[in-house]
């Protein structure tokens, strides 16, 4: 009876992440389309270039990440990839810092998406079109920890709705309780 409660335990446990995970793809391509809407009033080739990058990206959400861990190079050429399709739409006055390394973490296994949240709300939350702007992303490796820190400017956008927000943060908090 222990035996098959434990079983029953870890198999709701496994439900609860690939629900969480469903959660993250229509929240990620949400803003990821918001993004690449914006960014065809500014340059349409720039537009054409994100929505082939995203395409990429989505084939790594689809595809390539069915496991409970995937490879660390992986999931960080995930964020790079996502980091410079932002910076196509980032105004001049914006000010980026990036310490992303792919080849950072070899053979190294994570569970997916536990940066993109962060990396996303830098960019949603930090950047403001005319005021002076940072953002700041390290993701670092030593030996077998890996540390993200993420600092931006923080502009409230005040135009959203309270119903709208914390979703991918709530959904990143409940897969690492899991986890």
């Amino acid at each position: 009876l222990e035996k098959e409660q434990a079983a029953m335990s870890v198999e709701r446990k496994d439900r609860e992440l690939a629900s969480l995970k469903s959660q993250l793809n229509p929240h990620f391509l949400f803003n990821t389309l918001n993004n690449i809407y914006a960014l065809i009033a500014i340059d349409q080739h720039k537009a054409q270039q994100a929505v082939h990058e995203l395409s990429q990206m989505l084939r790594y959400m689809l595809y390539e990440n069915k496991e409970k861990t995937v490879p660390l190079e992986c999931e960080l050429r995930f964020v790079n990839n996502y980091i410079e399709r932002m910076k196509l739409r980032l105004a001049s006055n914006t000010k980026l810092t990036v310490n992303v390394k792919e080849t950072d973490g070899v053979g190294l296994q994570i569970a997916p998406f536990m940066f993109i949240s962060i990396v996303e709300n830098a960019f949603k939350h930090g950047v403001s079109s005319d005021k002076p702007s940072f953002v700041d992303i390290a993701i670092t490796v030593s030996a077998n920890t890996v540390r993200c820190v993420v600092k931006n400017s923080c502009f409230h956008k005040t135009e959203m709705k309270s119903d709208t927000l914390g979703i991918g943060i709530e959904n990143l908090k409940r897969q690492i309780a899991i986890l």
